[in-house]
């Protein structure tokens, strides 16, 4: 009981010293943003943004539906669509745990073995985070300000880079899960993906992250410019943005560490008025779209049996 209390201390704790932070950097630049233009706000960008955001959305459900395929489990798709978004809810309680307990369970409840559920969260994990780290590396290489190449910095980031690439190796991954399993006495994964499929996820979150990219970069020009061409490393603050608010436990939906993190990379780029002001409108309008979509799919569900009992009496009528 002590031991839990210390924890939610410590949590409480690292949470309020990232929202002072965060306070304090809009409260020393409050001049700056009150005198923020709306008549230079472009409604177009904003519409593209919201149009590619609600694609980003969905489009991971599908590569859950492929992993989920790839480990020899089927899944309805109207049943992947509302199991991925009831669980997602669970993003935002402090933990993360709920999210992928949920995941598991409710695939469970749609016919899925749990094993196999429980493997396709560990890889989903595993490629999104790492694949977000990376790209964070990248993103710090890119930034490094340094002329000579490779400099002990970049090499850091190449090891570092190549470890996570080996975490990725399928028959790496079984064995490594099997072994925390057997201590844990849990039941053991009897299959892994074959490396084609593992590619062919990886591939798959990599445009998910990009594509989440591409709808926040949106965002950013609906009120000031940001040229991908002359900066293509913008693409990779959203990635690493996103990963560390996951890696924050201590934070429900990483809550001000993500705004924190895309606020420092973007006032690289971009005034830091916006920097500090853009962040959390994302964070607004991507909630709005996650619950807008997480009500449509739970209200709409209807079991698999019963849209098949619904066609048939259809058929019956007509004849």
């Amino acid at each position: 009981m002590k031991k839990k209390l210390l924890f939610n201390i410590v949590k409480a704790l690292l949470l309020a010293i990232i929202f002072w932070y965060i306070g304090k950097s809009i409260t020393g630049n409050l001049d700056k943003i009150e005198n923020i233009e709306i008549a230079g706000f472009d409604p177009k960008y904003m519409f593209f943004s919201v149009i590619t955001l609600f694609i980003s959305l969905l489009y991971p459900v599908f590569a859950w539906k492929f992993l989920i395929f790839s480990l020899g489990e089927k899944i309805n798709t109207l049943s992947a669509l509302r199991v991925w978004f009831i669980s997602n809810l669970g993003r935002y309680v402090p933990g993360k745990i709920l999210q992928f307990a949920g995941l598991v369970y409710f695939s469970g409840r749609e016919g899925v073995n749990k094993s196999r559920a429980f493997q396709s969260v560990l890889y989903s994990q595993i490629t999104a985070n790492g694949l977000g780290i990376f790209m964070g590396l990248t993103l710090l290489t890119l930034n490094s300000g340094s002329n000579k190449f490779p400099n002990e910095f970049h090499l850091s980031l190449i090891i570092a880079a190549v470890f996570i690439i080996i975490l990725w190796f399928p028959s790496l991954f079984l064995r490594s899960s099997n072994y925390f399993l057997e201590r844990m006495k849990k039941q053991k994964f009897e299959q892994t993906l074959t490396r084609k499929n593992y590619l062919i996820y990886i591939l798959l979150q990599l445009i998910n992250w990009f594509v989440m990219s591409f709808s926040f970069l949106l965002l950013i020009n609906s009120y000031t410019t940001l040229s991908v061409t002359k900066h293509p490393e913008v693409l990779f603050i959203l990635p690493i943005s996103w990963t560390l608010g996951l890696i924050a436990i201590f934070a429900p939906g990483g809550l001000g560490v993500r705004e924190g993190s895309m606020s420092y990379w973007l006032s690289h780029f971009i005034p830091i008025e916006f920097a500090l002001i853009l962040p959390w409108i994302y964070r607004i309008v991507i909630t709005l779209s996650e619950m807008i979509l997480t009500f449509i799919f739970v209200v709409s569900y209807k079991k698999p049996e019963l849209l098949k009992n619904l066609k048939n009496n259809e058929q019956t009528k007509s004849n």
